[in-house]
This record gives C-alpha cells, sequence and structure tokens, in this order.
C-alpha cells in the first residue's frame, strides 16, 4: 500500500463521529474524505477514548514546548514544513494538568526538519515542539494513553 494513503486509512479505522465524540474502540467507523479535508482547515479531535485521541491538526505559528507523563504522541505530516524539536528540558516549565507539563520553549533538544510523508513518533516524557513553521502545515496527531 502506498505510504499516501496508509496513515489516512488507518486513521479512518480508528477514528470515529467528528467534533470529539467518544467512541467505544469496538465499532467500524467511516470519515468521508469530505469531512476529513473539512476537519484540517481548522484542526479538530476526530475521535478519543480512553487509550487513544486522533487529531486533524492545523498549525500556522509555533507553539508552547510541552511533556505528557502518560502519553506518546504520533505525528504524521501531511503538508507544509516546519522544525520540530525532541528531546531536551522545557524553558520556564510549568504543570498545566496531571501530567501535563508545558514550557515557552526547550534547550538541548534535536531539531528536525518536518514535511509531508514525514512521522514522529515521541514517546512519554519527552520533550517536544514546533520552533518554527513556514507557513500553514497540516498533521494527524494520535495520542496513545498508557
Amino acid at each position: 500500500m502506498k505510504k499516501s494513503i496508509f496513515w489516512p486509512l488507518l486513521i479512518c479505522t480508528l477514528a470515529g463521529p467528528l467534533q470529539s465524540e467518544t467512541a467505544s474502540g469496538s465499532e467500524v467507523v467511516f470519515i468521508d474524505h469530505e469531512a476529513m479535508t473539512a476537519a484540517f482547515q481548522v484542526g479538530q479531535r476526530l475521535v478519543a477514548n480512553k487509550n487513544y485521541n486522533v487529531s486533524a491538526s492545523r498549525r500556522d505559528q509555533v507553539g508552547t514546548a510541552e511533556i505528557h507523563d502518560n502519553v506518546t504522541d504520533i505525528f504524521y505530516f501531511i503538508s507544509g514544513t516546519a522544525i520540530f524539536v525532541t528531546g531536551g528540558s522545557l524553558v520556564d516549565s510549568r504543570q498545566t494538568g496531571p501530567g501535563e507539563w508545558r514550557g515557552s520553549s526547550s534547550e538541548g533538544g534535536i531539531a528536525r526538519s518536518v514535511a509531508s510523508g514525514d512521522m514522529i513518533v515521541v514517546p512519554k516524557g519527552t520533550t517536544h515542539w514546533f520552533s518554527a513553521v513556514n507557513g500553514v502545515i497540516q498533521y494527524y496527531i494520535i495520542k496513545v494513553t498508557d
């Protein structure tokens, strides 16, 4: 199967109804291309349950650096380019929720250029952030909870 269609098919297999509805994980669901296109225009959660959260994400600016104590993030980039930093430590670290930490940036991490077709798996406990975004970047993000 071509890489360009593998991830959207996987997402459709895992995903459920749009608008942040919770899925049991036991039903087969389908999200058509028009709904997916609309989701990427604004960036929105596609489906979530206690084990995972799948979102169509859109970013046009740098965000905050973050660490999740109990969540692994899987990013699959579908359009645009950015610099994505992993590892290192948070600058101005603050806890924003149970097991969730944010900072203004990170120090000492590895910066990678990301573009369409790239994937990054960020294990729980690993600092990560977009340090630069060139225009608009669109990506799937799958959050897997321990």
